[in-house]
């Protein structure tokens, strides 16, 4: 899932200096309409319920029956449940609901009692059911469906001439009785009946349709097990089908675009990359995995774009700028990362969606080459500083479910660095053999963790503890000099601390560094394993380095300062120290000890300039009232200092409370 509200908020506060348009800008009244849509329903839904611990049974197959009353804004229905019990004890089925009317359910063995507690329903089966035995119930139910606006998990939304679902994370219960949590997995039926001249699409594939006076039924069959949040269909009178065609490997598939006439020609320029997106993401993690039914994609007025299984809806209106291949990129590859291998728990939400943000890089990587993967993954990590949340949260439970910052951007970015700590062969055999092993199921982080321990024949405890379990990220500061050793042999003194806070269970991280040593144009690249607060490295070298390089390939998501340079024996001050409290409050303290005079500048997250001022050199405090240019106070957010002088520069991000 790609949110607009969330993506394109994070999109409008980069300067669009030297971005390519690989990541649009949204225009701001659109971008304000979708801010306000998120905080209305952010605390509602951005926190989950607790896990069911209860949990007796497996669902095997759903069979819906649905018809919408459009005029009422209602729906009519009935859900054929088939699941077999994991308990001798199992008496009670526990579903979920919220919002309609029950009528009644029955089994082979008659009418069943149940219960409504809060979103729940909760049906009697009249005497246990033994372990490993199959049963079916069906739910006969009518009502008006509750609707968030399609977005962030709505529901069902009924308009005049558009019907969706749109259920991540928790919609489904909200139009169809179902066990609501991704790890249990089932084939499903649905029979939608709406007003004649609508047409309806949903997962898999079409089985049977009846166009018949006022009400035509359309059957659409899902083969393989599908989660509860990826249940979808849609229905419009304005509907047309793109057709287009994959083949790979001997399969022959369809592509369906649904979307309005008026779209069409958006649709065929946007999505004309997909074949070539298909066919790499099989190369590299192993064939499309619902190669027997069809990928496409729905014209949707959700909150930005949504996997939904072998039918990706997207907002053709979002502003997703003029290159719209790394959301469609991001979308498709869940179907390998979320759908066919689905998260057992919402609080592992970093395999969706830090896998499939770092599918973007991947196919920018195969489209345009190793510099813009690079350039795309420097864009990536910029955002996850920028949206870093204060406190600090890890990735695995994200108390924001869909924190851009957090579960999307730096969850990208820690596929980023496995990568290059195990190397390029080791990753991609650990991607293929997470898709073999868990393929068609679901699993949870240490499923992951395993597979890459036991196909890279390392332990990876330490990585996946610091990046996925504990939050924050690495501030570097380091400074560096040459001895001259004599008879053209060289020591270069490298000095490297960990400047982050521990508050909040941020750690000191175990990272390999790499070092680029520069000389005559050509750079050696040494790989140290830095672990301390404070760590010192020795480089012995038949030269004189001409410039010394921290990870110069970004591989590591970090803040990082040189703090100084050049000649002289043993450890050196650091040429220029900058101090400044964050989060904090207006007025701002900002203490200095630097060489020589310099310019320091702060900006506000879009890159406008807030304040000026020239500085002597030496110790020296400043204090600032928070007023811009304008005079005017700022706000709450995030902010930059930026200090540059002749030999040095020194940047920090922080964060302003009022």
């Amino acid at each position: 899932m790609f949110r607009g509200i969330l993506l394109l908020i994070g999109v409008f506060l980069l300067s669009p200096k030297g971005f390519a348009g690989v990541r649009p800008f949204p225009e701001r009244d659109v971008l304000e309409r979708w801010k306000s849509l998120a905080e209305a329903r952010l605390e509602r839904l951005m926190h989950l319920p607790p896990p069911d611990t209860l949990h007796q049974f497996d669902v095997i197959d759903y069979e819906l029956h649905l018809t919408v009353d459009v005029e009422g804004d209602s729906i009519w229905a009935s859900n054929r449940v088939i699941f077999s019990s994991f308990s001798d004890t199992l008496s009670h089925l526990k579903l979920h609901l919220a919002g309609l009317t029950v009528d009644s359910v029955v089994s082979s063995a008659g009418l069943l009692s149940f219960e409504r507690p809060d979103t729940s329903l909760i049906i009697d089966l009249g005497e246990s059911l033994p372990e490993g035995d199959t049963d079916t119930v069906v739910i006969y139910y009518h009502g008006v469906p509750e609707s968030g606006g399609g977005v962030f998990g709505g529901g069902l939304t009924i308009g005049d001439d558009l019907i969706y679902a749109d259920n991540e994370p928790c919609g489904a219960k909200r139009w169809f009785p179902c066990y609501d949590n991704p790890g249990d997995k089932a084939t499903m039926t649905q029979s939608i009946t709406v007003p004649a001249g609508f047409r309806v699409v949903a997962n898999g594939l079409p089985v049977d349709s009846l166009l018949a006076g006022d009400w035509w039924e359309f059957t659409w069959r899902e083969s393989y097990p599908i989660a509860t949040y990826l249940v979808v269909f849609a229905a419009s009178p304005e509907f047309i089908t793109l057709v287009d065609t994959f083949e790979y490997g001997g399969h022959v598939m369809p592509i369906l675009t649904y979307v309005p006439h008026s779209d069409s020609l958006l649709a065929l320029e946007k999505f004309a990359h997909l074949n070539d997106m298909i066919a790499y993401f099989s190369d590299t993690f192993g064939l499309y995995p619902f190669i027997e039914e069809k990928y496409g994609h729905v014209d949707a007025p959700i909150g930005g774009a949504m996997e939904n299984q072998t039918n990706t809806f997207i907002n053709m209106s979002a502003g997703w700028g003029d290159d719209w291949d790394w959301v469609v990129a991001h979308e498709l590859s869940h179907q390998w990362w979320g759908d066919c291998v689905t998260l057992g728990d919402w609080r592992d939400i970093w395999l969706n969606e830090g896998f499939a943000v770092y599918c973007e890089a991947l196919y920018m990587e195969h489209r345009d080459g190793v510099e813009a993967y690079h350039e795309y993954m420097d864009y990536v990590m910029y955002f996850a500083l920028l949206y870093e949340p204060y406190p600090p949260y890890a990735i695995y439970d994200p108390q924001n479910l869909f924190s851009f910052g957090v579960t999307y951007e730096k969850g990208g970015s820690v596929h980023h660095m496995l990568r290059h700590v195990v190397g390029d062969t080791a990753y991609f055999k650990i991607m293929k053999a997470y898709l073999t092993t868990y393929a068609y199921s679901d699993a949870v982080i240490p499923d992951f963790i395993e597979i890459a321990e036991n196909v890279s024949g390392r332990d990876l405890g330490w990585f996946f503890d610091e990046w996925i379990y504990k939050p924050g990220h690495p501030e570097y500061q380091f400074y560096w000099n040459t001895d001259s050793l004599g008879n053209d042999s060289f020591v270069v003194n490298l000095h490297v601390d960990q400047v982050q806070s521990h508050d909040y269970g941020v750690p000191t991280y175990k990272m390999p560094i790499d070092i680029g040593i520069v000389w005559e144009g050509d750079t050696l690249i040494y790989v140290v394993w830095d672990s301390l607060d404070s760590q010192d490295f020795v480089f012995r070298l038949g030269y004189r380095p001409d410039d010394l390089l921290f990870d110069p390939g970004n591989w590591i998501f970090k803040e990082v300062q040189e703090l100084g340079a050049g000649e002289g024996s043993g450890t050196r001050r650091p040429l220029a120290r900058m101090k400044v409290e964050s989060p904090s409050r207006l007025p701002l303290t900002i203490s200095l000890d630097i060489p020589s005079g310099a310019v320091l500048s702060i900006y506000d997250g879009k890159g406008a300039l807030l304040w000026k001022r020239f500085l002597r050199g030496g110790d020296e405090t400043l204090m600032w009232n928070g007023q811009n240019l304008s005079r005017r106070t700022i706000g709450s957010g995030v902010y930059f200092i930026d200090i540059r002088g002749k030999d040095f520069r020194l940047k920090r991000k922080l964060l302003i409370v009022r």
